[in-house]
């Protein structure tokens, strides 16, 4: 990381740009409109109806978009801001009357989806016409994403993105292939005549069975069996690997077979028989829909390394001695911070940034005293920091 940032010659920059924006004029015309985008998002634990669908930037965390799942279809269709950061998608469960509701499979039921339950994927970016699919894998993936980063505003990459996805389809969805983990899959409603939808091969198609089976594998305690899948495989992955265990203990999967993998090649057999699919999804077929026990390990390159702490480092600054307006201060978020760097002087990388320095111009060659104090803030995007710079060793 360059230590001269905003020292010696930046100084001078800076005081020119500060006194050049008071005598600035103020008609220099509105910004342009930010370019926007039709958003697609399927999501799916069985069809939801009723639902909030947020787009937000991961970095920043500003809504950029949301519209609400169809009430016949399951899907939302709305208008987002285009970014080239990742972008969160979250699905959000609403109360009342009118609540969101979804197509639990196992219980061939539609039941309530709470405002306090969500699903979430994460994206690289949200460019033009984006189609998503939001289901439990990519939630599992969304998580990935954020502990490997240390908080969802460090997934500030769209390789962090790609990895977590990645890692996530190869070990509960490597049927899906070339394709993405974000393939909107073909959606199950209450209402759905399955062998009539499901008549071919294909991503979409791949990805409902496999939700279906994986469905199975949660309680049926409240009818509401793929969020509680959901609750065992996010507890299955925390320790960064997934072998049906968290740490020591095993996960309560609902099954009765020796293992959780062979529970789920065991259901999406029966649901393939059940539903008449078995011309298309033979056993041979099928035998490619096997999860695979392994560890989620994402790296997070050219950031500063290290698993993040969950903090970010600001440099408060403080100028005396300037011209024209003598005093000011100024502050500098460190973003992506590693777990073990410290936050203050006795960091090497950061250590002898307080100083005084000469700005050109100034009268009687004029010295500026520069004084910097250290502090730890939760995350740049929200700090309030005037600049953020990316930290590197």
């Amino acid at each position: 990381m360059k230590k001269t940032y905003l020292l010696g010659g930046g100084i001078a920059v800076l005081t020119a740009a500060i006194l050049a924006g008071c005598n600035g004029n103020d008609d220099d015309g509105a910004p342009a409109a930010a370019s926007t985008t039709q958003v697609t998002i399927t999501p799916s634990l069985g069809k939801i109806l009723g639902a909030k669908v947020i787009a937000r930037n991961a970095v920043t965390g500003a809504t950029l978009g949301s519209g609400t799942t169809d009430s016949v279809t399951g899907i939302a269709k709305f208008t987002a801001q285009k970014t080239t950061s990742p972008v969160v998608i979250e699905v959000q469960g609403t109360d009342g009357a009118q609540g969101a509701t979804y197509y639990d499979e196992a219980s061939n039921a539609n039941v309530p989806l709470p405002a306090t339950k969500k699903i979430r994927a994460i994206a690289p970016s949200l460019g033009d016409t984006p189609n998503f699919g939001v289901t439990v894998l990519t939630d599992l993936a969304y998580q990935a994403a954020v502990k490997a980063a240390g908080t969802e505003a460090k997934v500030n990459t769209a390789d962090i993105v790609n990895q977590a996805n990645n890692q996530i389809k190869a070990l509960l969805a490597k049927e899906l292939g070339t394709n993405s983990l974000l393939t909107p899959p073909t959606i199950i409603g209450k209402d759905t005549i399955v062998k009539n939808v499901i008549t071919a091969k294909n991503a979409a198609n791949d990805y409902a069975l496999k939700l279906a089976a994986l469905a199975n594998l949660g309680s049926s305690e409240n009818g509401a069996r793929a969020l509680d899948v959901l609750a065992k495989l996010s507890d299955d992955i925390s320790d960064g690997s997934l072998d049906g265990k968290k740490g020591t203990v095993g996960v309560s999967y609902s099954h009765d077979t020796s293992s959780f993998n062979a529970a789920l090649d065991s259901y999406l057999a029966n649901y393939v028989s059940q539903m008449q699919l078995n011309t298309v999804y033979t056993a041979q077929v099928l035998s490619s829909f096997n999860i695979v026990n392994g560890s989620v390990v994402i790296t997070v390159s050219g950031t500063g390394g290290g698993t993040g702490s969950g903090q970010d480092c600001m440099a408060n600054i403080a100028y005396t001695g300037l011209p024209v307006i003598g005093s000011m201060t100024y502050k500098v978020c460190y973003s992506n911070f590693p777990q073990n760097a410290v936050c203050g002087s006795g960091n090497s990388t950061l250590a002898g940034l307080a100083q005084s320095v000469q700005v050109p111009g100034a009268a009687g060659g004029g010295t500026v005293t520069v004084n910097y104090t250290f502090s730890s803030v939760a995350n740049c995007a929200s700090s309030g920091a005037n600049v953020t710079v990316n930290y590197a060793n």
